[in-house]
């Protein structure tokens, strides 16, 4: 009997926690649209992805890059390199991390992403060396639960995290000093900021709450004012997608790509978005009738068997060149886009020489220098491949790249490589 009574009472316990729970999580998603609308809230639908097909004429200084019938080159990588160096982020316990994320460059600091593997964000300095780093992961009030993305405060000198497990925003300052946190209201894939403004890309992230939110859609916030401008791409919201540089700041212009349906390339112009660049795969291009089960499950066996060219949205542009990055029939190709030429090269391996001995022209550029140089990554084992090679071809003009590869071991952090290229 007493035995009876305390299960019984153990019960009605779990079964209250349980109440209160679904109550509370009840109660934060009701409280959350009363709070979104105390801000002055304009819609702007500018077009979605149907009106942006049809009115592509509409557009005067949009690009079409024809790709369709076009084959990709063996080049010398110094023939489309014009200046490269190279910089080794330091390796010691406290600053080793696992994969590169993201990568951001801002007053001479190097902001590393590694989200999975130490959830940190790491810090160097442009030759190199560890500053400092990020790494607030747990359950306090200072403490981020998992990190979807990150930008910079460079005015403020602070690095703001996003949660989206708590929908919220953290920020630190360069030397990994918490100073407060942020309720955003809304989930998202993306976000940067440029100037006083920042810029939300949502994409495929979880906002039920608010129904009126949409697929691809991007808000900009201004003094507090939210002004939202809606993308649609309806046929992608049943295929998932690593996000990688789907967003990308340069200089002051902010771009944006939609994967797989939409082979456009946005920019941000006032409070329109206005479709800069247009990918034309020709036979190769991804229909909605392509969509189907096969897609939604193994897409890059899809395309590779139905000889499709797949965009993920990755890119990078500088204030000559465009950048982005595409997969035809299983390869990667990096594409290299003159803008004022309309020269394209289509990279798929280079001829290595001394100059460029890592082709950084093969790998994808994660970040923009300077406006005008690209950054990409090399592995330290694609290094120490190239020792032998490096050592006995070396001269005066090699010192630095020699000392480099000597210096390097496989179990080093990556190396950044700086690249600005030839006018082509």
């Amino acid at each position: 009997m007493k035995l009876n009574k305390i299960l019984s009472y153990w019960a009605l316990l779990v079964l209250t926690i349980i109440l209160g729970c679904e109550n509370k999580s009840k109660k934060d998603v009701d409280d959350l649209a009363p709070i979104y609308k105390e801000y002055n809230t304009d819609k702007v639908r500018l077009n979605d992805l149907d009106s942006i097909e049809r009115q592509l004429n509409d557009y005067e200084n949009i690009k079409i890059i024809e790709l369709g019938d076009k084959e990709s080159e063996q080049i010398n990588a110094s023939s489309i390199i014009d200046t490269c160096w190279y910089v080794a982020l330091e390796t010691k316990e406290e600053s080793l991390f696992g994969k590169v994320d993201k990568i951001l460059i801002e007053d001479d600091l190097i902001f590393i992403l590694d989200e999975d593997g130490t959830k940190s964000i790491f810090i160097f300095d442009m030759n190199g060396k560890f500053i400092s780093k990020i790494n607030k992961h747990g359950r306090g009030p200072d403490e981020y639960s998992a990190i979807r993305d990150f930008t910079l405060d460079s005015e403020n000198r602070q690095v703001i995290v996003f949660d989206d497990f708590l929908a919220k925003l953290f920020y630190y300052r360069y030397d990994g000093t918490f100073v407060k946190t942020e309720k955003t209201f809304f989930r998202f894939r993306e976000f940067s900021k440029l100037g006083s403004n920042t810029y939300y890309y949502l994409g495929s992230a979880d906002n039920k709450h608010y129904p009126f939110l949409e697929e691809n859609f991007i808000v900009k916030q201004n003094k507090g004012k939210f002004i939202e401008t809606a993308i649609e791409n309806p046929q992608y919201k049943f295929i998932r997608l690593e996000a990688q540089n789907q967003v990308q700041v340069s200089g002051n212009h902010l771009s944006f790509a939609i994967p797989v349906m939409d082979n456009h390339i946005y920019n941000i112009v006032g409070e329109n978005v206005v479709p800069s660049f247009k990918l034309d795969f020709g036979d190769g291009t991804i229909k909605p009738s392509d969509l189907n089960k096969k897609y939604q499950t193994k897409i890059m066996d899809a395309v590779k068997e139905d000889k499709k060219c797949l965009f993920a949205g990755m890119h990078c542009e500088t204030n000559k060149t465009l950048y982005f990055r595409y997969i035809e029939k299983g390869v990667f190709m990096n594409c290299y886009f003159n803008k004022k030429s309309g020269n394209l090269k289509i990279i798929k391996n280079t001829i290595p020489d001394l100059s460029s001995i890592m082709t950084p022209v093969e790998s994808p550029a994660y970040a923009i220098y300077d406006e005008d140089v690209f950054v990409s990554l090399i592995d330290p084992q694609l290094i120490t491949m190239n020792k032998d090679y490096v050592n006995h071809e070396s001269s005066n003009k090699t010192k630095k790249l020699k000392s480099l590869v000597n210096s390097v071991k496989n179990t080093d952090n990556v190396v950044l490589c700086f690249h600005k290229l030839k006018d082509f």
